[in-house]
C-alpha cells in the first residue's frame, strides 16, 4: 500500500507539473494577475513618464536620469561575474514590478545579462549622448516589432528600464542572437547567463522550437522531473536503512513503515531543490518560469513543514520514554500539550514563511483580527478556558497520567490531558472527554494520590459470645496489624466492640493498608480478611446469621355481606 500512495503521488506531481506546462498562456494571463509577459511586448505602448509624488524619497544618483541609469547598467558590467552584487546592482536599473518579488534575487541578474547581450548586438551606446534631463521624455534606444527597449521615470522619480522592455527581453534575444556583437563591444567583458551556457553548449538539432520551447528545455523539465522523484525516494530509502537503523536501535517500537514514513518529507525537500536549482539553466518564458517556482517552492515549504513534524514526533517520543524511565509521569502530560503547543507554533510559522514567499500580503488581515480581537476572543472564551484549564493541571499538579480520579460524576483513570480537554478511562471501559474549564471550576478527587486505602467495616458477632472471646477477637486482630509493618498502618488500626445489634455484636474494624493502586488494596484485604476468618475460628467464636424473619401480621377476615331483601 505505501509503495502505491508514492507511486501515486509520483504520478499527481508529474501530472500537475505537465498540466502546468501545457495550460495557454491566456488562462495564466487571467488566473495570474501582473503575471510577467502579459500583454505581448509587441503591443506594449512605450512608458510615459508619471507625476511624482509630493512625498516622494531623493532619488538615487544612480537613477536620477536616463544617463545616470544607462550608465549605471553598463558599469556593472566591467568586471562584474554573474553572482556578484554588481549583477544585483545592473538588476535595479530594471522595472521588474511585473514579476512576483520572490523573483526578483534570481531572475533580475539573469534579465540584465540577457538586456545587457542584445544592446551589444543592436549598437554601441555612447552614454554622454543620452538625455540627461531628470524631468524628460522616455529614451527609446530600440523599437521593433519584437519589442522596445527604453528607460523610463518612474512615480518615484527614478529612472529604470521599462516593464514592457523585460517582458521583450526573451524574444529580442532570441531575434539577436545570430548578429555578432558590435566592434566596441568585443573587447569587454563577457558575461553569461546559465541559460546561455547551456545552450550554447547544445547541439544545434535540440535548439529546434516545439510548442512554444526549444527541444533541449523539454528535455530539461522531463529529465527534471524523473531525477527530483528518484532523489525524493532514493534519498527517502537512504536514510531509512542508515539513519533509520540507528533509531530503531533506540525505539525499538518504531516499525520501518514508520521510519520511512518519516525521511519522507526530506527527500521531497531535496526534490523541490533539486527543481529550484534546475530552473536557472532551463531559461523558461517568465510566465512558465513563474508557475514553475511557485510549485517548487510550494513543495519546499510544505516538505520542511512535514520535516519539522517528523522531529517534532520524534522528539516527542524520546520525551515520552524519559518521563516513564524517570518516573516522573508528570511529564507524561506535558507531552500532548507541547506537541499540539509546537504544531501550532509550526503552522503559523509555516503560514509567515508561505507569505513572505509568495508575495502574499497578511498585514491587513492581522489588522482585520486586531479589529476583531473582541469578537474572537468572545466567540473562543470557552476554547481559552479549555486551554488555562489545561495549564492549571501541568501548573497545579492535581494529578498525574495513570492517577484514579473521581471529578463530579465522573471516576476514572486519567489517560491524557489535551489543549481543550482531559480523557478518563471509567470502570467500564467507557472514555469520557471532559472540558479542561470544567478542572478549573470542580473539585479534583484524586484517589491515586492516597498514601494509605483506609478499610472500615463491622464484624457481627454471635450473641453467644463471651466478653472475654470479645476481648481476646480484639487483641487478635491489633496483632495481626502489628504484624504486617510493611503494609498496614501501625497507628490507625482499631478493633473494638462499637454497638448492639438485634441478635449480634458489632465489633468495629478501621484498618489502613499502604497500597499504590486498587488492584494491591484488594490483595491485602484479602489476605488480612482470611487472617480475621481463621482467628475466629481458632477462638470458637461464631459470626452472627445475616438472615432476618418478617413477621407479618395477620389479616382480619371480615364476615360476608348477607344480601338484603328488597322488600323488606
Amino acid at each position: 500500500m505505501r509503495i502505491l500512495r508514492i507511486e501515486l503521488a509520483s504520478a499527481a506531481i508529474g501530472l500537475a507539473m505537465l498540466v502546468a506546462l501545457l495550460l495557454p498562456r491566456a488562462v495564466f494571463a487571467q488566473t495570474i494577475p501582473g503575471l510577467p509577459g502579459v500583454p505581448r511586448a509587441s503591443n506594449a505602448a512605450p512608458s510615459k513618464p508619471e507625476a511624482p509624488d509630493e512625498a516622494a524619497e531623493p532619488v538615487e544618483r544612480e537613477f536620477a536620469s536616463a544617463r545616470a541609469t544607462i550608465r549605471t547598467f553598463l558599469g556593472a558590467f566591467g568586471t562584474a561575474e554573474p553572482g556578484s552584487q554588481d549583477m544585483r546592482l545592473a538588476s535595479r536599473c530594471l522595472d521588474l514590478g511585473a514579476l512576483p518579488q520572490s523573483l526578483w534575487e534570481t531572475k533580475g541578474p539573469e534579465l540584465a545579462i540577457h538586456l545587457k547581450d542584445v544592446i551589444d548586438r543592436i549598437e554601441y551606446i555612447d552614454v554622454d549622448r543620452v538625455p540627461d534631463d531628470p524631468e524628460g521624455d522616455p529614451w527609446v534606444f530600440y523599437s521593433s516589432p519584437e519589442g522596445e527597449i527604453s528607460i523610463a521615470r518612474k512615480k518615484s522619480g527614478r529612472w529604470l528600464f521599462t516593464r514592457g522592455t523585460v517582458a521583450a527581453i526573451p524574444a529580442l534575444l532570441r531575434t539577436f542572437e545570430s548578429r555578432d556583437v558590435v566592434r566596441e563591444a568585443k573587447g569587454e567583458p563577457k558575461i553569461e547567463s546559465r541559460y546561455q551556457f547551456a545552450r550554447r553548449h547544445m547541439p544545434a538539432f535540440m535548439r529546434n522550437r516545439v510548442v512554444g520551447l526549444e527541444a533541449w528545455q523539454w528535455l530539461g523539465l522531463l529529465a527534471c522531473t524523473i531525477v527530483g522523484i528518484a532523489v525524493w525516494r532514493g534519498i527517502a530509502l537512504l536514510l531509512a536503512s542508515t539513519a533509520g537503523r540507528l533509531i530503531r536501535r533506540r525505539w525499538t517500537s518504531l516499525t520501518d513503515l514508520e521510519v520511512r514514513r518519516g525521511f519522507n518529507p526530506v527527500g521531497m525537500l531535496l526534490m523541490a531543490i533539486l527543481w529550484l536549482y534546475a530552473l536557472t539553466w532551463l531559461g523558461l518564458p517568465l510566465w512558465m518560469h513563474t508557475v514553475l517556482l511557485v510549485g517548487a517552492r510550494l513543495i519546499a515549504v510544505l516538505a520542511t513543514v512535514l520535516s519539522i513534524f517528523g522531529l517534532l514526533e520524534l522528539g516527542m517520543l524520546s520525551l515520552r520514554k524519559r518521563a516513564s524511565m524517570a518516573d516522573s509521569t508528570i511529564d507524561l502530560l506535558l507531552v500532548p500539550l507541547v506537541r499540539t503547543s509546537m504544531r501550532i507554533v509550526i503552522a503559523v510559522v509555516a503560514i509567515s514563511v508561505f507569505a513572505s514567499n509568495f508575495d502574499v500580503e497578511i498585514t491587513g488581515l492581522l489588522a482585520g483580527l486586531g479589529l476583531g480581537g473582541v469578537a474572537i476572543a468572545l466567540a473562543a472564551k470557552d476554547t481559552l478556558g479549555n486551554f488555562f484549564g489545561s495549564l492549571t493541571v501541568i501548573l497545579d499538579k492535581p494529578f498525574r497520567a495513570g492517577d484514579w480520579v473521581k471529578i463530579g460524576t465522573v471516576d476514572g483513570k486519567v489517560e491524557e490531558v489535551g489543549l481543550r480537554s482531559t480523557r478518563i478511562r471509567t470502570l467500564d471501559d467507557s472514555l469520557v472527554t471532559m472540558p479542561n474549564l470544567v478542572l478549573t471550576a470542580t473539585a479534583v478527587e484524586n484517589l491515586g494520590m492516597r498514601r494509605w486505602r483506609r478499610w472500615k467495616g463491622t464484624i457481627q458477632l454471635d450473641q453467644s459470645t463471651s466478653p472475654e472471646q470479645i476481648e481476646r477477637f480484639c487483641d487478635g486482630i491489633l496483632e495481626l496489624v502489628k504484624a504486617r509493618p510493611a503494609t498496614m498502618h501501625q497507628d490507625r488500626a482499631t478493633a473494638a466492640l462499637h454497638g448492639f445489634s438485634s441478635g449480634a455484636f458489632d465489633v468495629l474494624l478501621v484498618v489502613a493498608f499502604e497500597a499504590p493502586d486498587t488492584p494491591t488494596e484488594n490483595l491485602l484485604r484479602h489476605e488480612f480478611a482470611l487472617e480475621i476468618l481463621k482467628l475466629a475460628k481458632r477462638l470458637g467464636i461464631e459470626f452472627a446469621s445475616g438472615s432476618q424473619t418478617v413477621v407479618v401480621p395477620p389479616v382480619e377476615q371480615s364476615p360476608p355481606k348477607v344480601p338484603r331483601d328488597p322488600l323488606v
